[in-house]
């Protein structure tokens, strides 16, 4: 898009250029049947000039960065390679074909005196032929030293090195995206919440069991702590039981 806009300008100047030479040698445009030849005629030859001519550079540009990447030791499709081939061929014998008929048919149109707009615009489509082709050639070159100051500037292996390495931190991201996916029952981020939520339960059962147990301890030690008493409290009934026998004993010796 940016390519045809540099040379639509020059399409629209050679047409403006075509009506004042029109005017300047008095030719009747004024007549509806001029005005719709010559409408019918910028459209056309807008049209030629566009699309295949756009077709064949475009053709033209995929082999060369074929070329640099087979240089540079890129595998490139062979297939696809001359599939390219194929179109830039075809497309500039159908751009030089169309180009030739439309000169040749506008020609005949202002011979039979339908009008005689038809001489420019026969012009003009011979001279799109070399001003399209020029203006493109000259856009293709300030590509071509563009990228070979940006090949000087960033050399294509490095390029390549980084696209690498990028790639492979692309896929180390997406290996992890997948691993943290929360809706992914199989991740590794669902996994490990199971067995948190497995772990949590196993800790709160541990600690209802440890209070479990502590209850019981206390429960316990207080059942051996009565029995302790009790048994101090027996012992103390029998030393005072044996105290009275051993003074009931030496009362009778002593009688």
């Amino acid at each position: 898009m940016k390519n045809t806009l540099v040379w639509i300008p020059s399409v629209v100047l050679l047409v403006l250029a075509g009506f004042g030479l029109v005017s300047w040698t008095q030719t009747p445009v004024s007549s509806l049947v001029n005005w719709i030849v010559g409408i019918a005629i910028f459209s056309w030859l807008l049209a030629i000039t566009i699309v295949p001519w756009n077709v064949y550079f475009q053709a033209k540009e995929v082999l060369v960065d074929a070329t640099l990447s087979t240089e540079q030791g890129i595998s490139v499709n062979a297939e696809q390679q001359q599939y390219a081939v194929m179109i830039a061929q075809r497309s500039l014998w159908v751009a030089l074909l169309l180009h030739l008929l439309s000169a040749v048919a506008l020609y005949l149109l202002a011979l039979w005196q339908v009008s005689a707009i038809g001489y420019f615009g026969s012009i003009a489509a011979l001279l799109l032929t070399v001003l399209r082709p020029t203006v493109r050639t000259y856009q293709f070159l300030a590509r071509r030293l563009a990228m070979i100051q940006s090949g000087f500037k960033y050399p294509r292996e490095d390029v390549l090195e980084l696209r690498g390495r990028v790639m492979g931190l692309e896929g180390r991201v997406q290996e992890m995206s997948q691993r943290l996916d929360l809706n992914n029952s199989t991740s590794w981020i669902c996994v490990q919440q199971r067995q948190w939520e497995a772990l949590r339960q196993d800790l709160t059962r541990l600690a209802s069991s440890q209070e479990e147990f502590k209850a019981i301890n206390r429960s316990e030690h207080a059942s051996l702590s009565r029995e302790a008493q009790q048994a101090i409290a027996q012992l103390s009934e029998d030393s005072q039981f044996l105290n009275q026998a051993r003074e009931l004993i030496r009362f009778i010796k002593s009688a």
